[in-house]
Formats: C-alpha cells, sequence, structure tokens
C-alpha cells in the first residue's frame, strides 16, 4: 500500500520537479494539468471536469424539422434580460461543468456581439435505476423559472455555488410535494426528451450545452464548449447574423 501511495506521489510530483528546473511556476503546472489550488492551500485538490473536446468543431445546420425546433424552443420556459437584438437559446442544467464554463466565458462576449440569450435550464430526469439526477433546491428553482421566468432569479443562482445555494439561500417552494410546480419540472424533462429527438432527426448527438440561432432562417446549433471554437467560430457568426 505504501508503494503505491509513494508511486502516485512521484507522478504527482514529477511535473513539479521539473517545472521548478525550468523556472516554470509550480501553481501554473498543477492548474494545467486539472488541479485547483487555493493560495493559502499545500495540497493540490481536483477541479470540475469539462470536456472542451467533445465540443462540436463547428456549427451545424438543422435542416430537418426546424419550424418545429423553433416553436419549441420559443414556447420553452427560457429567462432573459430583455437585450439584444439576435435571439439565441442556450440548454443546460445548474450543475453541467461545460455549462457553468460557457455561462462564465461566453456570455458576456454573446450580449456583447447583439444577442438576446434566453436561457434554459433543466432538471435532469431520475436515472434508470431511480436515482435522482437533481437535487429538491433545484427542482425547486427550475419549477419557479419555469413559471414565473424571473430573470433576477436566474441571476442570483449563478451568483453562488449550487450546493451552497441550496443551504443558504431562500428556496422557492418545494416542487415535489405540489403536483402543480412538479408539473413544471416534468416540463422541462419534457422539453429536453423531444429536443434530442429533433436533434436526431438531424443526426446530431445531444450534448449540454448547445445553442440555438438563427441564420437565414435555418436553425444552428453549437454543441458543447470549447473556448477557442467558440471565439474563433461561433462568435463571429453570431456577431453576422
Amino acid at each position: 500500500m505504501l508503494r503505491r501511495i509513494a508511486a502516485i506521489a512521484a507522478l504527482l510530483l514529477a511535473p513539479v520537479a521539473l517545472a521548478a528546473e525550468q523556472g516554470v511556476p509550480v501553481m501554473q503546472v498543477l492548474q494545467e494539468r486539472g488541479y485547483f489550488v487555493a493560495e493559502d492551500s499545500a495540497a493540490p485538490v481536483p477541479k470540475g471536469e469539462t470536456n472542451p473536446d467533445e465540443a462540436a468543431n463547428a456549427p451545424i445546420a438543422l435542416t430537418v424539422r426546424g419550424e418545429e425546433l423553433g416553436k419549441l424552443l420559443e414556447s420553452a420556459g427560457w429567462v432573459h434580460n430583455g437585450k439584444g437584438r439576435v435571439p439565441l437559446y442556450t440548454v443546460g442544467f445548474r450543475s453541467c461543468p461545460d455549462c457553468v464554463a460557457q455561462h462564465e466565458g461566453a456570455y458576456g462576449k454573446l450580449e456583447a456581439a447583439g444577442a438576446d440569450i434566453r436561457k434554459i435550464l433543466y432538471a435532469r430526469a431520475d436515472s434508470a435505476d431511480g436515482k435522482p439526477r437533481s437535487k429538491p433546491g433545484e427542482r425547486a428553482m427550475i419549477a419557479e423559472l419555469w413559471k414565473t421566468r424571473d430573470y433576477a432569479l436566474y441571476e442570483r443562482w449563478y451568483e453562488t455555488d449550487p450546493a451552497t445555494f441550496y443551504e443558504t439561500e431562500p428556496l422557492p417552494p418545494d416542487a415535489d410535494s405540489d403536483p402543480a410546480r412538479a408539473a413544471y419540472v416534468q416540463k422541462s424533462r419534457d422539453f429536453i426528451k423531444t429536443l434530442n429527438e429533433l436533434l436526431a432527426a438531424n443526426g446530431v448527438e445531444t450534448f449540454v450545452p448547445a445553442i440555438f440561432w438563427q441564420e437565414n432562417g435555418v436553425w444552428q446549433v453549437y454543441i458543447g464548449y470549447d473556448p477557442n471554437t467558440f471565439d474563433s467560430l461561433i462568435l463571429p457568426r453570431i456577431a453576422g447574423a
């Protein structure tokens, strides 16, 4: 056991030692290898995983059932700040690392490019074995957003880590014991199910986050989030839409 621990430690510390020899800051090396190190911490802690390699290399034109797609997106419980000239829909769930990365890295640029970002959030359905993939607080928030489209509530949700938010912030009424509110959660899940079907009809495999917009009347989708692809290909397309 001790030998295994020593071997693992060696693997972790080898790049740090090499960096020291080359004059590269240790913090930089650790962060590049997927660790987050607090300024007052001596030990690296794994950070949330994102998957930029799984993002699409370019926007995909959706030429099948486009009118149905437009109606589905418009009828969803999206929230927005009412600014921008180009209607654009984003789809994701609150704890999705790539969705958070997109929120932090892309939304400001999209708004500057003239996008009216209509944010659609959903609560994931339970797994096949019945295990919940969302928390009660998340379901309560989804129900409230789909019911009221309260953008200020959405902003407050994104100002705090979700786990902390559910424990410390005032939440909307429970969505599990109230059938009317539970129906909004189910509506968000039905939306995702139908969206998956429409994307599949266009040969697109679903992955979140997803961005939808129109160019010359044809719906486009960008699946996943790679900052480099977004800045070089997606942003100019939206700015010119």
